[in-house]
């Protein structure tokens, strides 16, 4: 071949392959883009933050082409952007964006997820105190990545210093505890933020409350007024510090309080000081100037309007005495105290042969007026004039048509007495039965006949009521074991024994044993004008003139300087102007004018209430200076009604019926104490 041919067949040779190569016809070509390779950050931490990625084109033996123009796109541009031509990748929203490299007909991606990472945290407080336990505070966060992008929905861990004030839900829900003072704590992602938040109640007038420790007292008692001061959601507060103040508002009852006492523990106290009888009283208080606005309690002065003194010394144990006392006060309630055998407090118990110095409230539920109480047993008038009898029953003491049965008769509660009616009073002479004034002033008696003691012209006994004889109006009635006395028209008619009729004459009648007695009443001689007052002990009687003059009839301690007897009433030594007249036991007391309290007679246990034990022969002033509108006697103890409304008694107390709580006689009057101290 020429070498002009070899030549030019070299050239197109070599042209061929030039073309080919720059083709791409040769895929296995050193120059030749086979993959491209993406690096870059994978996370964005933050709304903002930036990062850049960069791409390597390669050729098929991994070796990289420099030159080669790379271009960038974001598959989710509301997460990630990225600037095609630099590949700065710039965090918009959380979530995965993936980046992608194209190189001629190459790509290559990576993915980048934006994750916003706490940065700083910021608790909103809503409050720095809470005011009521249980009270609760909704907290929050806001919470920044690095960028200062609020992160929309960051995990937090919410916690309290101190559970014990209070604590924290997950949520950030704080919840009051006790008072005290703790931080709120808030962390994510190893940031914390704190905010104080402390627990102290504040009183709620609408929710704090007023207490009294009963709703009655007597003058010169005392009753303890309580605010228990409560928040907002009615817990107690437990620490003090505030301005309190008691009122007794409305009502005609009068009394003072004592200075407030703060007890630190969220109560404040005061006693209030009974002055005066009356309506009751709202009892109102304030704190820091504002009134309490809950309900609130009342009290009532009180006094006594009636008492009765009964029992006697216990068989076999003379020295030791065996009353009993009940009394009723201005609500109508009856109290009783003492030995309470044969259910003589009426309050469905039978009681014991022991002491009872507590009183106890009668049951039943009704309102008094009068009563009389005897061994052991006890009638009195409710409103409307209905007569109720409890205690022993035997021997028809009771009026309520039951006897003859012995214990089985007795009775624990108010019974009324057989045939109903309208009474004004009642009277029990110790023992026997008892009689009643009706509303027209008739009398009624029942129980025992002996000495024609029921005055309607026979000695038999009878368990109810019966009608005394003569068609006499009565104003006053006193009655005994051995007959009675009253007051009609203003003069004194008595039947029964002979030795009380108060006449020199003949008795009008014989009864049993051929003892001298009167069966109906019979006229008291002297001609003597009385006043509706009268006592009698079964041996002696006394009644009023209506001079004030006290007299006395009978065989016994005639108040007239001995002990002796008198068919006819006998003046009383001292000139003295009497207002009541009660008997005892073989003594007799009486008010005067002023209300002054005097006995005279027997004085075992004194009784008396002279500070001695000695007989009287006279009427002797009983100790103390109190002004009495009322007495009555038993056996071994005397009580009375001081004008104030208190009650006092003296004489034995073996039994606790002098009703200071104790079983200490006393021979001066000791205050009965119906409440606790």
């Amino acid at each position: 071949m020429p070498s002009s041919t070899f030549y030019r067949s070299a050239f197109v040779a070599l042209a061929v392959a030039a073309m080919l190569s720059a083709c791409g016809g040769d895929s296995t070509a050193p120059n030749r883009p086979a993959e491209i390779v993406v690096t870059g950050v994978a996370t964005l931490s933050s709304i903002g933050a930036t990062a850049t990625v960069t791409a390597v084109v390669r050729n098929a033996n991994h070796e990289p082409l420099p030159g080669i123009a790379v271009s960038w796109t974001s598959s989710n541009p509301a997460t990630a952007t990225v600037d095609p031509a630099t590949g700065l990748v710039t965090a918009v929203a959380n979530g995965t964006a993936t980046i992608t490299a194209h190189a001629a007909s190459l790509t290559g991606s990576t993915t980048v997820n934006v994750q916003q990472a706490v940065a700083a945290l910021t608790i909103v407080p809503v409050t720095d105190t809470l005011r009521s336990i249980g009270e609760t505070s909704q907290y929050g966060a806001v919470a920044k990545d690095a960028g200062g992008s609020t992160i929309a929905a960051p995990v937090l861990n919410w916690s309290s210093t101190n559970v014990a004030v209070v604590t924290l839900g997950t949520q950030g829900l704080a919840t009051a505890v006790s008072n005290g003072s703790v931080y709120v704590q808030v962390r994510s992602n190893g940031v914390v933020d704190s905010a104080a938040l402390a627990v102290h109640q504040r009183i709620d007038p609408t929710k704090s409350t007023v207490s009294v420790v009963r709703p009655l007292l007597f003058v010169d008692d005392t009753v303890r007024a309580t605010l228990q001061a409560r928040d907002a959601l009615d817990h107690p507060l437990a620490f003090g510090g505030a301005a309190v103040v008691f009122s007794a508002q409305g009502g005609t009852s009068l009394g003072t309080f004592r200075p407030v006492v703060d007890n630190q523990n969220g109560t404040y106290s005061a006693d209030f000081v009974g002055a005066s009888l009356g309506t009751p009283l709202t009892i109102a208080a304030s704190v820091d100037a504002t009134p309490i606005a809950s309900t609130l309690p009342t009290v009532r002065v009180v006094g006594f309007t009636r008492i009765s003194a009964a029992g006697g010394t216990q068989i076999g144990a003379q020295t030791t005495t065996g009353g009993f006392t009940c009394g009723i006060i201005t609500t109508g309630d009856m109290y009783c105290w003492g030995i309470s055998w044969f259910g003589v407090f009426g309050n469905g118990s039978f009681g014991i042969f022991g002491p009872g110095p507590t009183p106890a409230l009668v049951s039943g539920g009704h309102q008094w007026t009068e009563l009389a109480t005897g061994m052991y047993y006890v009638c009195a008038v409710a409103s409307g004039g209905s007569v109720f009898c409890w205690g022993s029953g035997g021997a028809g003491e009771l009026g309520n048509g039951i006897s003859g049965h012995g214990s089985s008769d007795n009775v624990a509660t108010p019974t009324p007495i057989s045939g109903g009616g309208t009474f004004t009073s009642v009277s029990i002479g110790s023992s026997g039965g008892a009689c009643v004034i009706t509303s027209t002033k008739a009398v009624m008696c029942w129980g025992s006949g002996v000495y024609g003691r029921l005055g309607n012209g026979t000695e038999t006994p009878t368990n109810v009521p019966v009608a005394v004889s003569g068609g006499l109006s009565f104003d006053a009635l006193a009655t005994s074991f051995s007959g009675n006395c009253g007051i009609a028209a203003g003069s004194a008619y008595c039947w029964g024994y002979f030795g009380i009729l108060g006449s020199a004459g003949p008795a009008p009648d014989t009864c049993t044993n051929g003892t001298p007695c009167a069966k109906t009443p019979f006229a008291v001689s002297g001609g003597y004008a009385f006043r509706p007052a009268t006592s009698l002990d079964g041996n002696v009687a006394c009644a009023i003139a209506t001079d004030g003059q006290a007299y006395c009839w009978g065989n016994g301690y005639l108040g007239n300087g001995v002990k002796g007897s008198s068919s006819a009433p006998a003046p009383v030594s001292g000139g003295l102007s009497f207002t009541t007249l009660e008997a005892g036991d073989s003594f007799t007391c009486g008010t005067v004018v002023g209300g002054a309290a005097y006995c005279w007679g027997g004085n075992p246990h004194g009784r008396g209430g002279n500070g001695a034990t000695t007989e009287t022969l006279v009427p002797t002033a009983v100790s103390g200076g109190h002004a009495f509108t009322q007495l009555s006697s038993s056996q071994d103890h005397t009580c009375g009604v001081t004008t104030d409304g208190n009650a006092y008694c003296w004489g034995g107390n073996d039994m606790g019926e002098l009703g200071d709580r104790t079983t200490t006689s006393s021979t001066t009057p000791v205050r009965v104490k119906l409440f606790a101290p």
